[in-house]
């Protein structure tokens, strides 16, 4: 009977000892986890956007002022350029939007030192209906909103590049402008 106890104990062990293999091989091919970042989880981790509020200008609706509008925009572009872009999107979800449809702003380049903006326009916005004071809201806004840059003092306007005399003839813009905050309702 000793033997047939022995013969038993023997044929567990060796199912016992082959489990035991089995398990430590398992445990060997995953990654171990560290304590400290238990508490992570498998998504990406989203970074924070840090964003700025850009001021912009659209008429009033009575277009006799200007009325400001802030867009919050990611830090890193909060640019001149992206400003211009931001007010004429502003200016067409109004219900007698001021800028030609398709007007678009080329580019905006700043002179730091001079403290002077010049905005690159297409053609397109010679073809402003609004007459003198169309004209005048149209340059504003543009003024306005890029005086809003610390780095900005005056805006000097081009087309396609060239330096212009007026958009549609009802205003000098041979020389650089100056905000006008007599323009912004409220003030």
């Amino acid at each position: 009977m000793t033997n047939k106890i022995l013969h038993f104990l023997q044929k567990r062990w060796s199912i016992c000892a082959l489990l035991l293999c089995m398990i430590l091989m398992v445990a060997g091919c995953t990654p171990s986890a560290s304590p400290t970042k238990s508490t992570e989880t498998s998504q990406p981790q989203q970074v924070a956007t840090i964003e700025k509020t850009l001021v912009t200008y659209i008429p009033s609706k009575d277009a006799e002022r200007l009325v400001p509008v802030k867009v919050s925009v990611p830090a890193d572009q909060y640019t001149p350029n992206r400003a211009v872009e931001e007010m004429l999107a502003a200016d067409r979800k109004q219900k007698y939007p001021i800028w030609p449809t398709d007007a678009k702003v080329k580019k905006v380049e700043v002179d730091q030192e001079k403290k002077l903006a010049t905005v690159d326009f297409n053609q397109a916005v010679r073809n402003n209906r609004g007459g003198s004071l169309g004209e005048i809201l149209i340059v504003y806004e543009t003024v306005n909103t890029l005086t809003n840059f610390p780095e900005i003092e005056r805006v000097q306007f081009t087309i396609e590049g060239e330096p212009i005399e007026s958009i549609t003839g009802h205003l000098d813009l041979t020389k650089p402008l100056e905000r006008d905050e007599q323009l912004i309702e409220g003030k």
